[in-house]
């Protein structure tokens, strides 16, 4: 999701809940909390200004944007700046 020329993180999923993760529905931007199956969801409204998402390939890494999915294994491990360029 985008708004004025930010991405704005709306979920946040994951499989196995470790050190580091979101921990309660009150967390910054935290709306709600949710068990899908075999993962976690936590929904939020959080404006992203610069996204630098690590990678690492035992993880499945992927950004949702819609009905696109992109794969963010496909690079090696790394830290990776992704940017909204308007009209692309």
């Amino acid at each position: 999701m985008f708004e004025q020329g930010k991405i704005i993180q709306t979920a946040e999923r994951f499989m196995a809940h470790g050190a580091g993760l979101p921990s309660q529905a009150n967390e910054p931007f935290g709306i709600s909390w949710e068990r899908i199956e075999d993962t976690f969801v936590l929904r939020m409204h959080r404006p992203i200004p610069k996204l630098v998402v690590r990678t690492d390939r035992n993880y499945r890494n992927r950004l949702i944007l819609g009905p696109k999915e992109v794969n963010l294994n496909q690079w090696d491990d790394q830290a990776l700046l992704i940017r909204f360029v308007p009209g692309r």
